[in-house]
């Protein structure tokens, strides 16, 4: 019975319409990516890992999983993957959930590569801690057997999706999830497909995993050395009062409430290039008002340049000669995102990691082009 179980899936309206399931697949998020790691105080190494489940789900991918994440060279501190599937295998859909459960991964669907979770996978999604989807990217619909070999009795089926169904449940307890989610799905026929909204994941439990959350609120409470009614306290006030804030300012300005602090945050005056550099070195980005992905002008890498020309232009320039204009689409706290339409070229200056990655129409995927050498606020093109 358990293996009658176990091979039942999950597939999406799409894939049960279309050609051949894509095979399982761990995307990395761009060639030659490699996890951020560093060494603690504590002399351990802790790493940062993103990467992208897409495809069907197998045992394969389980597996494939499970090896990467065993292949990392520290304790992984942070875990931030992605889900691109159709559905697949209830089993190993259940396990991957596990395996992220137990690394308290933040689970994410890009919806502006039009990424979607559907059926098996939502049993990945609830394994995350964080979870984060837009409306009408995770569907629900009833499981179904695979035909088999030989003629099943209605008492079998009903035997085996009764098991089915408390397998399930029991796993969404064990994450922290309502139940019925379990139930609304037997309800979907297995030709169609039901696409949650920001009410429904709500009401299932699929945002931020309450007792994750709780664990760490009491472990920041300790550190403050404050209670817990103080700690919600002055959360409340931060997240108040840093609304609306930009991205790289927010973290620091709840820290400032959180610290137990009454007074107005101020942000700080962002920094001239020569006090940066002359104090910090060339990658004063990593300090707060220095060189950021929000004020960045120019970066250098060894026989080239970017630089800006004007609100929205850059220009690129080598030794030998070879410019190439692009313009800026948008910026983050982290890096600039530039495109040559002439070309079909796109080019992601990140300041975090300090390096250029490339991408064109024949290879759509972010590669590394070059290491950053030098970053200014400044122009290089007057």
């Amino acid at each position: 019975m358990m293996r009658s179980v176990l091979a039942m899936v999950l597939i999406g309206l799409v894939a049960l319409a279309g050609p051949k399931l894509a095979a399982a697949a761990i995307e990395l998020p761009y060639e030659g990516y490699e996890p951020s790691c560093a060494k603690a105080k504590d002399g351990k190494t802790y790493c940062n890992v993103e990467l992208t489940l897409s495809g069907t789900i197998d045992e394969a991918m389980s597996a494939e999983l499970r090896r990467k994440l065993q292949q990392v060279p520290g304790t992984i501190s942070h875990l931030d993957v992605g889900l691109n599937s159709p559905g697949g295998m209830v089993g190993p859909a259940m396990e991957i959930g596990r395996l992220l459960r137990s690394r308290a991964a933040l689970v994410h669907i890009n919806a502006a590569e039009g990424h979607s979770c559907v059926s098996a996978c939502v049993l990945i999604y609830a394994g995350g801690v964080v979870r984060g989807a837009q409306p009408k990217r995770i569907g629900i619909h009833r499981p179904y057997l695979e035909v088999g070999t030989h003629a099943r009795t209605m008492a079998e089926i009903k035997a085996v999706m009764d098991q089915m169904l408390a397998q399930i449940r029991a796993y969404l307890v064990e994450m922290n999830v309502d139940p019925r989610l379990a139930d609304d799905m037997m309800r979907i026929p297995p030709e169609q497909v039901r696409y949650l909204t920001y009410e429904d994941r709500d009401a299932y439990g699929l945002g931020v995993d309450p007792v994750w959350q709780e664990e760490m609120d009491l472990a920041e409470a300790r550190r403050l050395g404050i209670t817990r009614q103080e700690y919600m306290r002055r959360d409340e006030l931060a997240t108040r009062l840093c609304q609306g804030v930009e991205l790289d300012v927010r973290r620091r300005c709840k820290e400032h409430y959180m610290g137990g602090n009454t007074s107005r945050y101020v942000p700080p005056v962002p920094r001239l290039r020569t006090e940066c550099e002359g104090k910090y070195g060339i990658f004063a980005d990593l300090v707060p008002g220095c060189i950021t992905g929000r004020n960045v002008a120019g970066v250098g890498y060894q026989g080239g340049k970017f630089g800006m020309t004007g609100k929205g232009r850059w220009l690129e320039g080598d030794t030998n000669g070879v410019r190439f204009s692009y313009i800026e689409e948008r910026r983050d706290d982290i890096g600039v995102y530039l495109v040559d339409n002439s070309r079909g070229v796109r080019i992601y200056l990140d300041i975090n990691q300090k390096k250029i990655f490339y991408s064109d129409n024949k290879s759509p995927t972010l590669h590394l082009l070059y290491p950053i050498t030098d970053v200014a606020i400044d122009k290089y093109y007057p």
